[in-house]
């Protein structure tokens, strides 16, 4: 008989990346998929939860589970099983450690992540009766239509005495709670892989910008003007010197925006960005 482990952690170990690095890839390869898993808890708002679930046959990792949760009330949801070892709960074993631990912190909104071509993953999604919610793009910058652009914005990383200011824009631009705006920004400035930027007009903090850099690649999240200065070129003008400073890194860039936001959508299609994949999420409230 096959002796199963399933090991949970909040934080995860450089053997332990690796193994999951590789299980996503047979992963991609098998389902045509084309996002990576975001394997790092530090923009969690509470760190110390469980967020990492790894089933093991033997000492095989077969399946795989991560949580990412920047806001208390919800929490995302990848997963991946190896091909050949679907179909034996393997996922729902995951899950259902996953559920426990959310409920200790009262999180009990859960979204599911996945990609429409992944049909395994709808069927998993039709059984745990999760529904769907919403779509995202996932875009990828071609460096070769980068063109600078004039203006009068400057870019500044965030440092630790600017936070009250940046999580104050924070707040306003993203519908936050001013204390969880807080922790999001404090986690992006003192991250190793985060850069955390402000749009400065002269000395008025007018936008937000951020980029991850995990995994080799550059991910752009948290891009927003204030709602003052929209409609006036600054969001143009603030992704071309954030792309100006993203530009000598190696990787690719890459961003995610809602299938519903085509203001956003157009900016990014125009300044040089194209389709890579479409992400479905489908949600699920857990029994409180």
């Amino acid at each position: 008989m096959i002796e199963i482990n399933i090991i949970q952690r909040n934080k995860l170990n450089a053997e332990q990346t690796n193994q999951i690095r590789d299980l996503e890839k047979i992963c991609q390869e098998y389902d045509g998929l084309k996002r990576l898993v975001f394997l790092s808890n530090e923009i969690n708002f509470d760190q110390k939860i469980d967020c990492f679930y790894l089933l093991y046959e033997e000492d095989r990792l077969i399946a795989f589970l991560s949580l990412f949760i920047p806001l208390a009330e919800e929490a995302e949801v990848s997963a991946y099983t190896l091909p050949e070892c679907r179909e034996r709960g393997y996922f729902t074993l995951l899950f259902m450690k996953a559920a426990e631990e959310l409920k200790k912190y009262k999180i009990y909104k859960i979204l599911f992540v996945h990609e429409p071509s992944c049909t395994d993953a709808k069927r998993v999604l039709e059984a745990v009766h999760a529904n769907y919610a919403y779509s995202e793009y996932l875009l990828t910058f071609d460096r070769a239509g980068y063109q600078k652009c004039g203006g009068a914005l400057t870019l500044k990383l965030s440092e630790s005495e600017d936070i009250p200011d940046v999580a104050a824009l924070d707040s306003q631009l993203f519908g936050n709670d001013y204390g969880e705006s807080v922790s999001i920004v404090t986690k992006s400035v003192n991250s190793p892989t985060i850069k955390a930027y402000s749009a400065l007009l002269g000395s008025e903090r007018i936008g937000l910008c951020n980029a991850n850099m995990e995994g080799g690649n550059v991910s752009i999240f948290g891009v927003g003007i204030s709602p003052a200065y929209q409609g006036k070129g600054y969001g143009r003008e603030m992704l071309n010197r954030l792309l100006e400073q993203l530009m000598h890194e190696s990787g690719e860039i890459s961003l995610e925006v809602s299938s519903s936001n085509g203001i956003a959508y157009h900016l990014y299609i125009t300044s040089g960005f194209q389709i890579k994949t479409q992400f479905d999420y489908d949600l699920l409230m857990l029994p409180v």
